[in-house]
């Protein structure tokens, strides 16, 4: 069910645009992702271990309109789980990304709520498709975003630099 501007709640849990004071949540959350499924984003631990948090925090907040959001799901006071959409990124296409839902909140309806939001976000400002990118070897991963309508694009990447891990790209169409 939908709850007030912003906010889309699942049982008890809540989903919520990450606010400007939210520089240790959004860190807190951003690095029990990392640590969890370390070989699902580009960016490493260390990296995220060196990063000024207050400065990417305040990244998220300077264009406005908002060419990007940040969402955090929270049951009760613990933050569960992130997801960020945004349509500037190098390359102006629509984008998901840093998605994650804490392994005792998964096949909740959680992830599916995130999700729900970030498209909601990227509808508002006329985007008419998101893509996004899914390690190979986590299949249970493209099989949920396979059940929201995305679909593989074909195009492939090495994870980072120096890797032997392989992302594909999953896209799909968000028009009305």
């Amino acid at each position: 069910m939908t709850s007030g501007e912003g906010q889309h709640r699942t049982d008890d849990v809540v989903v919520r645009a990450l606010l400007p004071s939210d520089v240790e949540l959004f860190r807190s959350l951003r690095m029990q992702a990392l640590q969890d499924s370390p070989d699902a984003y580009v960016e490493t631990i260390d990296g995220a271990r060196e990063c000024d948090w207050r400065a990417r925090t305040d990244r998220l907040f300077l264009s406005d309109p908002p060419d990007r959001v940040a969402y955090v799901a929270c049951a009760g006071t613990l933050a569960i789980g992130m997801v960020i959409a945004g349509h500037k990124d190098h390359n102006d296409s629509p984008f998901l990304a840093a998605m994650w839902v804490h392994p005792d909140f998964r096949r909740r309806g959680v992830g599916q709520a995130l999700v729900a939001q970030a498209l909601a976000f990227l509808r508002s400002t006329a985007q008419k498709h998101v893509s996004l990118w899914v390690t190979e070897s986590h299949v249970d991963v493209a099989r949920f975003y396979e059940s929201l309508g995305f679909r593989r694009t074909g195009a492939r990447a090495l994870l980072r630099s120096g890797s032997d891990i392989t992302i594909f790209e999953m896209a799909c169409s968000i028009r009305d």
